[in-house]
């Protein structure tokens, strides 16, 4: 059966990186919901063109969506002995019950939620300084991680790019709805499944450190 670890936690929180960097060790899948969403929107459909809209704003996906969109994603892989990091999902009560109720039914097993905690002034902070590329996705933060080159990708050469959601009036909307409709979720997987709490706001190599340790841990 398919086991699922959820890496939740706000937009600019690292729980990307982290993943991206535990799937580079072996041993796990990253799935991640930004990558989802932009995979959807690269195709131009019409459902793509209305993910885009409600991305730009800095609001949610519609529950229906994002829920249609995962387990569409999640019965792509292996059946057996598969581990996938689940990037960013579940973001409301209502996916999260979603989530547990397809889990109820054998479809994959919920291990855990790693909870990445980053205070409100640092996200601004970080997306501010965040650039990704266009050609191969790599991120960089011009403070803490800068390229070699200014604007060029130090893996394929590609153009570095701010995203549009990274725009700070943007960001602190995302950071308020996250406030409002996913940390509440943290009560409610409580009951049903363990919660490890990462310190979001250390240097990247302190938070793997932390990640493994905890993982090693359960």
């Amino acid at each position: 059966m398919i086991s699922v670890w959820l890496f939740m936690g706000p937009p600019g929180s690292g729980k990307g990186t982290q993943a991206k960097r535990l799937k580079e060790l072996g041993g796990f899948e990253h799935l991640s919901t930004g990558d989802v969403l932009r995979d959807e929107i690269q195709t131009q459909s019409e459902l793509g063109i209305t993910i885009k809209s409600i991305v730009d704003r800095g609001e949610l996906v519609p529950d229906g969506i994002m829920i249609d969109l995962i387990q569409k994603y999640l019965s792509n892989y292996p059946k057996e002995g598969t581990r996938i990091l689940l990037d960013g999902f579940p973001r409301t009560l209502s996916q999260g019950r979603a989530l547990l109720e397809r889990a109820s039914q054998g479809l994959f097993k919920i291990e855990g939620v790693i909870w990445f905690q980053v205070s409100e002034q640092v996200l601004i902070k970080r997306a501010a300084n965040r650039r990704i590329c266009q050609r191969c996705a790599a991120i960089y933060n011009l403070e803490s991680k800068p390229p070699r080159t200014e604007g060029i990708c130090d893996l394929c050469g590609g153009i570095l790019i701010q995203r549009g959601d990274d725009n700070p009036a943007v960001v602190a909307k995302r950071i308020g709805t996250y406030n409002s409709q996913t940390a509440p979720l943290l009560s409610f997987l409580r009951s049903y499944v363990r919660v490890l709490e990462v310190n979001g706001e250390q240097s990247e190599e302190m938070i793997f450190a932390a990640l493994l340790k905890a993982l090693k841990n359960e």
